[in-house]
């Protein structure tokens, strides 16, 4: 049975202490690795992060506005 592995990015999959310049992240071979083998296996992978809500006040709207193209499902969307 597969199953969905929701992971974060920053300090997960790179480490990202370089003054939080996202530019300067460094990937984490042996981590991407094992999440690649995951994927491989047939389950689902989900990225999560909060990059941007520093910057916006913890503001998601202007987060996702500024850095994220995404499609937001809410409880009233999923009843329709």
């Amino acid at each position: 049975m597969s199953k969905t592995y929701v992971i974060d990015i920053d300090g997960t999959i790179c480490d990202w202490q370089a003054g939080r310049d996202y530019t300067l992240a460094e990937p984490f071979p042996e981590r991407i690795k094992e999440i690649n083998k995951l994927y491989d296996k047939g389950n689902t992978i989900k990225y999560f992060t909060a990059r941007g809500m520093g910057r916006f006040a913890g503001r998601p709207d202007k987060a996702i506005e500024a850095f994220y193209t995404c499609l937001l499902y809410t409880s009233d969307a999923a009843d329709e």
